[in-house]
């Protein structure tokens, strides 16, 4: 799509299908990855990362995708030490984190991201935004497959539920607050 999109004009109505089919092939590919990665059949590459760095290189694709009503506010602690992880992974929870956000402020808001050393042994990096919030009877259900409170066509309902399970994979917990409104 990209080599026939590079060879006619944005005004031909060619152009338009050819930006939808695009569209639709990114989607198919991210929950063809989601549902490899929760089934487990996408392997992991571990190595040693900082996951400040990691925030702050796709911090600026962040605020792409997002738009300009929602901004990004990272909080990273100095002198955060390396963890072993794998960092497609981790990016893509960060990702599912901040589409979930982005969804739940219509209006634009806040999202923070905040890095912290915990004990001796533990990172926590703490999320939040400004968002609607989350119902309460749905709290219990928010990390299930395949559960979702979009429209049809919107969501997959597997951006929690993967999120969940990468972070189990790295020995790590996830946790949920919400307040309506």
């Amino acid at each position: 799509t990209d080599l026939a999109m590079m060879q006619i004009q944005e005004s031909e109505p060619a152009y338009l299908e050819l930006k939808e089919i695009q569209h639709v092939a990114a989607h198919a590919g991210s929950l063809a990855k989601q549902l490899l990665l929760f089934s487990r059949k996408h392997p992991m590459e571990f190595g040693a990362l900082s996951y400040n760095e990691v925030i702050e290189n796709l911090h600026k694709m962040l605020m792409r995708i997002i738009g300009e009503d929602i901004e990004v506010e990272p909080h990273l602690e100095k002198d955060l030490w390396m963890i072993w992880a794998d960092r497609g992974t981790l990016e893509q929870v960060l990702m599912n984190l901040v589409i979930n956000a982005k969804d739940a402020m219509e209006e634009g808001g806040t999202i923070t991201i905040k890095t912290e050393k915990r004990d001796d042994d533990w990172i926590q990096i703490r999320f939040s935004d400004t968002g609607c919030g989350i119902p309460e009877e749905n709290l219990a259900n928010i990390f299930k497959p395949l559960f979702t409170t979009k429209e049809e066509g919107k969501g997959t309902g597997l951006g929690l539920s993967v999120s969940r399970d990468i972070i189990d994979r790295h020995q790590g917990t996830m946790d949920v607050e919400s307040a309506a409104g």
